[in-house]
Formats: C-alpha cells, sequence, structure tokens
C-alpha cells in the first residue's frame, strides 16, 4: 500500500522514520460544475484515494520536499522563499509556506515525502490535496491550529495569489472538511458545509479517461483555470447569485431542449 511505501521510502533517503504522516484525499464532485466560481451550490465528496506525506521535523529553517512521482527534490530556506523558475508542484509546497509565514505561523524546517495515487490533471483535485497536505504538515510540526475552512481558504489562496489560478473553494472544502461516508452539501456564498450521508448501497465509479483537464477544441475561457471565473462574474444577471433565481420544470426542459 502507498502508506508503507511512503513510509520506507522516507527513511531510505532522509536516514530516519517520519514523525508524522499526512493524508489528504482527492475529491470528486456529484452536482454542480463551476457553480462555485457564482457562490452556488456544490455536492462533493471526497475520494478513498489521495495524497500522502511523511514529515519529520528538522533543527534548522530549510525546508525540503522530495516527490518520487515526478523524480525530484526542492529545498528552500523559509526565511527566503522564491517562486521564480521552479517546477509546479514546488511552487505548491513553497507557496503554502510563505502565506502560512504571512498569517503568522513560527514555521520550522522539515523534510518531506509526497507522492500520490490521484492521477495529475484529471480532475481530482492533486493540487488541492497536495496544498491541504503540506498545511497541515506545517502547522502540526509548529503547533499552529487552523480550522477546516481556514485551511481550504489557505489553499484557495494559494492557487489565486501564487499559482495564478482563479478557482474556487470546493476543491479544498471537499478535501479539508469531508466527512466518511459523506458528501457535503457546501453553499459557496456563505460557505455553510451540510454534510449527507451517502447510503452503504450507492457506488461511485471514477474513470481516468487518461486526458489531461485542459482539452483540445474546448474555449479558453472555460478549460483554463485562469480564465473561467471571469466570464462566470461577467454573465451572472444584475449581480446576484444564479441560486436564487426560481425556475420551473417546463421552462428548464424547453432550455435543455435548444441546448
Amino acid at each position: 500500500m502507498m502508506k508503507e511505501q511512503v513510509v520506507r521510502r522516507f527513511a531510505e533517503i532522509f536516514g530516519q522514520d517520519p514523525e508524522l504522516l499526512v493524508y489528504a484525499p482527492g475529491r470528486a464532485n456529484l452536482i454542480g460544475e463551476y457553480t462555485d466560481y457564482n457562490e452556488g451550490w456544490v455536492f462533493p465528496r471526497a475520494l478513498s484515494m489521495g495524497t500522502y506525506l511523511a514529515v519529520r521535523c528538522r533543527n534548522d529553517t530549510i525546508l525540503r520536499t522530495v516527490s518520487p512521482r515526478f523524480d525530484a527534490e526542492d529545498q528552500v530556506d523559509l526565511r527566503d522563499l522564491q517562486f521564480q523558475e521552479r517546477l509546479r508542484w514546488t511552487r505548491f509546497v513553497r507557496g503554502v509556506a510563505a502565506l502560512l509565514i504571512e498569517r503568522g505561523c513560527d514555521l520550522v524546517g522539515a523534510d518531506i515525502l509526497v507522492d500520490s495515487e490521484l492521477p495529475v490533471s484529471s480532475g481530482l483535485s492533486s493540487s488541492a490535496a497536495l496544498e491541504l497536505g503540506i498545511a497541515i504538515a506545517l502547522t502540526t510540526l509548529a503547533d499552529h491550529a487552523l480550522d477546516c475552512v481556514a485551511l481550504a481558504r489557505l489553499g484557495q489562496q494559494v492557487e489565486n495569489e501564487i499559482m495564478g489560478m482563479q478557482s474556487g473553494l470546493m476543491d479544498q472544502l471537499a478535501i479539508a472538511c469531508g466527512v466518511a461516508g459523506h458528501a457535503l452539501l457546501i453553499d459557496c456564498r456563505t460557505v455553510t458545509i451540510n454534510p449527507i450521508r451517502v447510503p452503504s448501497t450507492v457506488r461511485v465509479l471514477v474513470l481516468d479517461s487518461a486526458v489531461s483537464r485542459t482539452l483540445v477544441g474546448v474555449p479558453s475561457t472555460i478549460s483554463d483555470g485562469k480564465n473561467v471565473r471571469r466570464p462566470c462574474k461577467h454573465y451572472k444577471p444584475f449581480g446576484h447569485h444564479y441560486k436564487h433565481y426560481a425556475m420551473s420544470l417546463p421552462i428548464c426542459s424547453i432550455l435543455v431542449q435548444h441546448t
């Protein structure tokens, strides 16, 4: 299993056993695509596969992160975090650290090994899982607790400000606030989270098409996370939220037939 592999690989690379093991699941959204951009309702649930991080505290201010998946390593001093010309996954790691420091978190150096079962660019929130896994690891070592919503907002800020992706809050909320055996009914305007039990007889099948989420032929305003919030905001009538508009089922049927 990946958990055991991560622990064993950490010991091989760093010469010691990890002090902490963090797991951040991926997520699948059942209802409500792109509606988080419009502060609407979404209905995601956490997956049984995700990202594992083996972590150990250091006695200096160095943050060293190893990714067997990408066969890569990143090392940086927490006192001098830089983002230019870095591999994409390392910018997530450094971004989380930078924003935690900005929030007044007194971070300590750490050795981290991160690996994941989630396919990259598959729409299962591998990036959000990495963000939250790193955030939980660093705040735990620093004894600086954040609640699940604060963790989710931190992850979203990393994507918005560090990565330049104007994403919503759904992915991070689904991962940080997920409840076993439940999907989350989330009001993205008020950030109200209502866990809904999923019957044990229900199975959700997620298939990896091996096609990147950025699809050829899809308009850039939809496929590119950097742009998708702009048209949503532009076309939102009168500045209100879509969920506040009532519509009869016959009208919905007519609209569907002519779409």
